[in-house]
């Protein structure tokens, strides 16, 4: 499970996520990238669910790069426990997906299986994304 070595405070208070918007679809390395259009929580397992059914995909011949750590805890008391007392225990870790934002970027692919990826991250994440092409971009 992915989350960080190193944190001040485990439970954190959650701001309204859904407000903020952040357009960086910026392709940084690869050819192809697949981008968000709607707000999802990314947890710590679909994360990982997600890079090893792309590198089965893949294999050697391209690279992929994940943009995306989960950084934010979600707190679940135990059901049998009652009211107040402070929230409860950390049950997973998530990354806030805003509209724009870039979760993967592709080098060395064609198109065909670049397409193949974003059916993979629209059925494992449940979300709506959007492959970007770096030529279309340039023209």
């Amino acid at each position: 499970m992915l989350f960080p070595k190193n944190f001040k405070y485990k439970k954190i208070h959650h701001k309204n996520w859904t407000k903020v918007l952040n357009f960086s679809c910026a392709i940084k390395i690869g050819t192809f990238a697949i981008k968000t259009l709607k707000f999802i929580r990314v947890e710590s397992k679909q994360i990982q669910l997600l890079s090893r059914s792309i590198s089965r995909i893949v294999g050697k011949s391209s690279k992929f790069w994940i943009y995306i750590f989960p950084n934010n805890t979600i707190t679940k008391k135990s059901e049998k426990s009652r009211m107040g007392k402070g929230s409860g225990n950390v049950s997973c870790w998530f990354y806030p997906l805003l509209p724009g934002d870039s979760l993967i970027e592709l080098e060395f692919i064609n198109t065909k299986l670049a397409l193949k990826i974003l059916n993979i991250c629209n059925n494992l994440l449940a979300s709506k994304f959007k492959l970007v092409n770096l030529q279309k971009i340039d023209k």
